[in-house]
Formats: structure tokens, sequence, C-alpha cells
């Protein structure tokens, strides 16, 4: 086997594992972004849970269906207005099929079946967190009879996926950004090229 065919393999496999190692990091990079735009919210909404129901309260001791929203959402720096009412105004409309984690879905619980009296946060596969005003926060299926029944609207609080994607990008531009300082590579056919011409000279000055 000539040397310069040698070397083309030696080099092709150098670089065909450096390359890996790099994708395998841009996926564990790619998992934190995803992690921060589908858990914040849910993270912040389960640590609710088991919290008694107070008509009008906001704190750890009791809290109501929206004061439960307002404060979810206070932990990643948005304000929300403060009723069931004034929120879904404040969201965007979506179909109940778009839901992502984080979005909000109205309920209609009292006896006029057209307004809104009940909010909870949608937290994906079916499953929303809401204060019940009988069991307070808990989880609740959102296709359950009762809920079903008496479902209005779903709402998307565009600021807040605003806000979460400013804070990837700044994650991935730092992480961007070491990466290339410490992984910048020539590319593969400047390797070779740079291989074959100097096994050339060497042959010439023979």
């Amino acid at each position: 086997m000539k040397m310069s065919t040698i070397y083309r393999i030696l080099m092709m496999a150098i670089l065909s594992i450096a390359i890996v190692g790099c994708s395998s990091s841009q996926k564990a990079i790619k998992g934190q972004y995803d992690d921060i735009s589908k858990n914040v919210i849910e993270k912040e909404a389960r640590s609710w849970l088991g919290t008694k129901y107070k008509y009008g309260g906001n704190t750890r001791k009791g809290v109501d269906c929206s004061g439960l929203v307002v404060e979810v959402f206070r932990s990643v720096g948005i304000k929300l207005p403060r009723t069931s009412v004034e929120l879904q105004k404040y969201c965007k409309s979506i179909k109940k099929s778009e839901l992502h984690s984080g979005d909000l879905l109205f309920f209609a619980t009292g006896k006029k079946k057209k307004s809104v009296t009940h909010v909870g946060i949608y937290i994906g596969d079916g499953q929303m967190i809401h204060a019940s005003s009988s069991r307070g926060v808990i989880i609740s299926g959102i296709n359950d009879v009762y809920y079903k029944q008496r479902y209005l609207s779903s709402g998307r609080i565009e600021k807040v996926y605003k806000e979460l994607r400013n804070q990837e990008d700044k994650v991935k531009k730092k992480t961007t950004k070491k990466i290339s300082k410490k992984q910048k590579m020539p590319s593969q056919d400047d390797i070779l090229d740079n291989i074959i011409n100097q096994k050339l000279d060497s042959i010439y000055n023979e």
C-alpha cells in the first residue's frame, strides 16, 4: 500500500472521530435548549402542587387558579393580569391541538357557559396543573369529562416564549463561541490536500 493512501486513511479516521465528538456535543447542547423552553414553567408549577386553595390568594399558604398562573410566570420575569378573564384576553388564542407545555387553558366552571371562571397551565401529555377550589393545586387531565365539558379556549403567552428564546440564544452564542475557540479545525479537504502536497514534495525532492 502506498504511503499517501495510508496517510489518507489515518487522517480520515482521526477526522471522523473529531466530527462525531463535536456532533455529540451539539446534540447535548440542543437538548439543554429544549429543556429550558419545555420545563422551566412546568418545574415552577409543579413546585406548587399540594398548595391549599384560597380565593384571591397568591402565596404558598393559599392560592386560586389565576393567582397560581400569575405567580408561576412571575418566576420567569413575566407580569400577567390577575384574573382568568383578563388572562384569556391577554393570551394569543390557539387551538387545543396546538397546545405546548406552558400554554394556558380556560374553562367555564360557573353557571354561565361562556364566561371564563377557571384557568390551568398545560404541562404536556394531555395534563394541566391548576388550583382546584375543592382540592388545591393538582394535576388533572384536560380531557377528563368535567373539564372537557367546560372547556372554552386555549391561549399562548407569546412574551414568555420570546423571553425563553432570548435565554436560549444567549446560551447558544456563548457555547458556540467556546466551541469555536477550542475546536477550530481545518476542513477534511484542506488536511488531505496538505498531506498530499507534502508527500509530492518529498517525492520530487528525492
